[in-house]
């Protein structure tokens, strides 16, 4: 009983001490092992994008304005197939329509989509351009909101793409020892229809609604893979304005 009695004051001194000092008890030292162990995750990429873009959209009640966003997001994907990726982004964006010269306050926002590659083609002749050419589809859907109280504006993105994909090498594929790993260049037609609404005026009762002025457009960007790895890249989209995507990624 007493050994009993010894070890309840010992835990009541250091719970009384804990509170007196307002400190956790935190440490990197202990047990190396988890509960959840993972040997691999090469299915699965992480990165970050920014992207910039200006479009012309048609309001119901004010005709033809530009809107101008910019979006900061984090990436995370996983490849169930090595010929498919399915991702999400989270983030926020800050948006402004018209001729104001300020960007609202950013929210959130986020979207979900994927990446099938349909088919590839070794290129070994000529020696300079030798890689590998390949074709895939990009289909996202995307939600966006910015500003608070009367000047919110909100939209959605869905965006479809049909790009042609072609990867030189370094030295060869097998490689990976070698800097920079490789280089893509990518391009194709692409399809986007964005619809959303703002609130003028510092009025919230003046919902305005909006969608895309213009629903065709191309894309054009590369990726540089710094190792076989990891990877930066930048891309433009251009509808009736231009926007422009910057990206890294990490690949497991």
């Amino acid at each position: 009983m007493k050994s009993i009695f010894n070890v309840c004051f010992l835990f009541v001194v250091l719970a009384v001490f804990v509170t007196v000092s307002g400190a956790a008890t935190l440490s990197g030292a202990g047990t190396r092992e988890t509960l959840i162990e993972q040997d691999y995750l090469d299915f699965l990429t992480i990165g970050a994008d920014y992207q910039y873009q200006s479009r012309d959209v048609s309001a119901s009640s004010q005709g033809k304005m530009r809107l101008k966003t910019q979006t900061i997001d984090g990436y995370i994907g996983v490849d169930p197939f090595k010929w498919l990726m399915i991702f999400a982004t989270f983030g926020g964006s800050a948006a402004q329509v018209g001729e104001s010269g300020a960007y609202n306050d950013s929210k959130f926002k986020w979207s979900a989509g994927f990446d099938v590659n349909w088919w590839r083609l070794e290129i070994t002749d000529p020696a300079f351009i030798e890689g590998e050419l390949s074709l895939k589809t990009h289909l996202e859907f995307s939600m966006y909101n910015s500003g608070s109280g009367g000047e919110k504006i909100d939209w959605n993105e869905t965006m479809a793409a049909l790009l042609a994909n072609y990867e030189v090498y370094t030295e060869r594929k097998g490689a990976l020892d070698k800097y920079p790993y490789s280089l893509a260049f990518f391009a194709g037609p692409a399809l986007s229809w964005l619809d959303g609404n703002y609130y003028a005026n510092m009025d919230s009762s003046r919902k305005v609604d909006f969608h895309e002025e213009h629903l065709f457009g191309i894309i054009g960007g590369a990726d540089l893979y710094i190792s076989h790895n990891l990877s930066v890249g930048a891309a433009v989209q251009y509808y009736d304005g231009v926007t422009v995507n910057l990206s890294g990624r990490y690949h497991f």
